[in-house]
């Protein structure tokens, strides 16, 4: 099987980028299964996107047997304009997808495409008809772009309704097959006549050791680099972190690309580079999503390393977790709550330890095992078409 991955978002980052992520979950696949992978890395400057050398990827995959970038060009976008990221991606990837650099990708034989997000279904268009081509959609531009704006209840749901059903679920008819990572997201789809959609159950990766007794960090905050990363971040430090906790003496660390984009200067938030060894030494994780996209991987990770976990209902997007295994509010509602929430639960180590407890036991349900046994049944058709080809020629 000769497969081209097409990744939207330059580099894979796995320890913040829910579409690397899902991408990466994606190779391990392949390589398990003895497959020839391909990738194609895009790159977005205008919105620092940008794509690093091969070697790393080429040394950690073997399957991997060629890396290549391509550059669109789409105009600087502030937070919450989701429209305006979903209309340039589109009409940027359509013009790429026309480009001779595509062009002469697309003109070689490939047995599958797969992608990460529905904007590069221009792409998908371009290689040949007889290409299984897979959409592993990780999150709904519409979903995202109505959860943040402005307006009453009614006109956000028939917004999403609309775009939801008129746009994204026209462009998942392209594919062969759309893997959605909730069953909720799957029904929806194939209630828009989406006969393509099948759920894969997200995988969470192991990370290490549960948090130290004697955390060094009172709160952490892992993002990446992209806008919304930065928007969440933002948004917690001014509405929750200095008028109800900074005065307190609780400290903030941020870790992860995120902490770099962020401009502030303060003395009692810590910034650190890497995720590396963030969750162990973290008392309570904070992820204040409600910008980003999901599926939140710092969310599975904290899940993982047994942490004391505060999200929001967007961070637990496409994960099954039993009740009570974090803490789960609203956060823009009513940030003094939510203030006073973090605080009991920074003076609680008893509290904390149940939580991180019923966390890792929620994690351990999605498991490669699982992961890799529904991949192989969304692949059957690719493989099965395959055969058949080679048994005809």
């Amino acid at each position: 099987m000769r497969v081209l991955l097409f990744h939207p978002w330059g580099r894979f980052d796995s320890a913040c980028c829910g579409a690397s992520h899902t991408a990466l979950a994606h190779l391990e696949f392949f390589q398990h299964s003895g497959w020839e992978v391909h990738c194609v890395l895009q790159e977005i400057p205008a919105w620092c996107v940008t794509a690093p050398e091969p070697t790393e990827l080429l040394s950690h995959f073997s399957c991997v047997k060629s890396v290549r970038t391509l550059r669109i060009d789409c105009p600087p976008i502030s937070p919450r304009d989701y429209g305006d990221e979903f209309r340039q991606l589109l009409y940027a990837s359509e013009g790429a997808a026309r480009g001779r650099a595509f062009r002469a990708i697309a003109s070689e034989r490939w047995d599958a495409f797969l992608t990460t997000d529905v904007t590069c279904s221009a792409y998908a268009l371009g290689v040949p008809r007889s290409t299984f081509k897979v959409l592993a959609a990780g999150d709904s531009y519409a979903r995202r772009a109505t959860v943040t704006e402005l307006a009453s209840p009614e006109v956000r749901v028939s917004e999403s309704n609309f775009t939801f059903a008129r746009v994204e679920c026209e462009l998942y008819r392209l594919f062969d097959r759309v893997l959605f990572p909730s069953e909720a997201q799957t029904r929806e789809a194939a209630q828009r006549g989406v006969k393509s959609a099948v759920h894969v159950p997200t995988r969470i990766r192991e990370v290490g050791t549960p948090p130290e007794p004697n955390a060094e960090h009172d709160i952490v905050i892992c993002g990446g680099s992209r806008t919304s990363d930065l928007a969440d971040v933002e948004w917690f430090y001014r509405h929750i972190y200095v008028p109800h906790l900074r005065g307190c003496g609780i400290r903030l660390t941020l870790a992860g690309p995120v902490a770099e984009r962020f401009a502030v200067i303060d003395q009692r938030v810590t910034k650190l580079s890497s995720t590396r060894g963030a969750y162990r030494a973290a008392r309570v994780v904070v992820t204040p999503i409600y910008e980003a996209a999901g599926p939140h991987v710092p969310v599975m990770d904290a899940l993982a390393a047994g942490c004391a976990l505060v999200t929001t209902p967007c961070g637990l997007h496409g994960l099954e977790i039993q009740e009570n295994a974090a803490v789960v509010l609203e956060m823009r509602n009513d940030p003094g709550c939510v203030a006073a929430g973090i605080r009991d639960l920074l003076a609680a180590p008893g509290w904390r330890k149940v939580l991180g407890e019923r966390a890792a036991r929620s994690a351990s349900r999605h498991t490669r095992e699982r992961h890799f046994s529904a991949l192989g049944a969304a692949w059957h058709l690719a493989m099965e078409r395959l055969q058949n080809v080679m048994e005809r020629s």
